[in-house]
């Protein structure tokens, strides 16, 4: 497999933008390298739909699997929703294969913290007073062959029956392994969070916070799903557009538009 190469990512999400007539904008820099977030405005008053990529370095299909689905199936959800991205929030680790950033830390626990690192920074500052119907982190497990998505959510349809049937035809789900906890069955993860709190009260009795957590206080929904790092890179990426066309069709049925 090719070596990631970040300038090769800017260079595809600046295409992206232009052809779209969306917005690549340096909002902070982290370990020497800019970070982006992509902006895609659609028509006045519509949703907003949150994608996020690339936080573990050593996930590339996730920041890849983004890139291919802006790039080939992006174009027939703009006069829907306004569509906005952080399609690679530790550009470091990505090209080192790594999982944290310069100084060791795992980004994805860092949400809470203060002070924040530069990419937790600025994904707080973008998204604060905004609201998206939905959210997706997208994630990979180096250690597992199938695909698994976390979902919680207080009210309304779950969108993993119909992602979990759709990704199924890209390659195989995850049937858990022994001692996984919480439990995955049929690549979905069985969360064992009470029922009695909503999911801002969970959060706020956990000291480390992934993006998912900070997600929740933000958006209507909140799913995060992780392709199998053992897989190839163009199953995983199938997997990557397979999981965001899913949930823009199904916010798309659930909101009614």
């Amino acid at each position: 497999m090719r070596k990631p190469d970040y300038d090769d990512v800017i260079e595809r999400l600046h295409a992206v933008a232009d052809d779209y007539g969306g917005q690549l904008t340096q909002y902070a820099e982290a370990d020497g390298y800019p970070l982006y977030h992509l902006d895609l405005p659609g028509p006045e008053g519509a949703p907003r739909f949150l994608l996020s990529a690339g936080i573990h370095g050593e996930e590339p299909g996730a920041t890849t699997g983004f890139l291919a689905w802006s790039e080939h199936d992006l174009a027939k959800w703009l006069h829907i929703f306004h569509i906005e991205a952080f399609p690679c929030l530790n550009p470091w680790g990505f090209e080192r294969g790594i999982r944290y950033d310069a100084v060791e830390r795992d980004l994805n626990r860092c949400f809470k913290d203060d002070p924040a690192p530069p990419a937790v920074q600025m994904v707080r500052r973008l998204t604060e007073g905004k609201r998206y119907a939905m959210a997706v982190d997208m994630h990979e497990d180096c250690d597992y062959y199938g695909f698994y998505v976390y979902e919680r959510l207080e009210r309304g349809p779950n969108v993993a029956p119909a992602l979990l049937q759709r990704i199924a035809l890209e390659g195989p789900l995850s049937y858990g392994e022994e001692g996984d906890e919480p439990p995955i069955e049929q690549g979905l993860v069985r969360m064992q969070w009470p029922k009695d709190k909503t999911l801002v009260q969970l959060a706020a009795e956990r000291p480390k916070w992934p993006l998912a957590f900070y997600l929740y206080h933000v958006a209507d929904h909140v799913i995060t799903v992780e392709t199998p790092g053992l897989q190839p890179l163009d199953v995983r990426v199938r997997m990557q557009r397979a999981a965001a066309e899913t949930a823009l069709s199904f916010t798309q049925r659930r909101l009614g538009l």
